[in-house]
């Protein structure tokens, strides 16, 4: 994974986390796959109102990424980040 980030990173990407996590356990876990560097923007759940489908958390890291919804592609785990992600108009 850390060989990827870093090819989109050298390929001009800027790269952010939306995740439900806090943002302690967020960073934390980021730290320790020793690739939270490679993130411009982490957004956890503790910096949204609203979860799960809800798009507030991924907008908010849009919006400081400053990059719009249709050039982002999010990539979840769950059928509830395509749900997310398509409420967002990202990917």
């Amino acid at each position: 994974m850390p060989a990827l980030l870093d090819e989109l990173v050298n390929a001009g990407l800027r790269l952010g986390v939306f995740t439900t996590a806090t943002r302690r356990v967020a960073l934390s876990t980021l730290a320790t796959a020793g690739i939270v560097a490679r993130f411009a923007v982490v957004v956890a759940g503790d910096d949204a109102e609203r979860h799960n489908s809800a798009p507030d958390g991924l907008l908010l890291a849009q919006r400081q990424l400053g990059v719009p919804a249709e050039a982002t592609a999010y990539v979840g785990d769950a059928e509830v980040d395509l749900g997310c992600a398509n409420v967002a108009g990202s990917l």
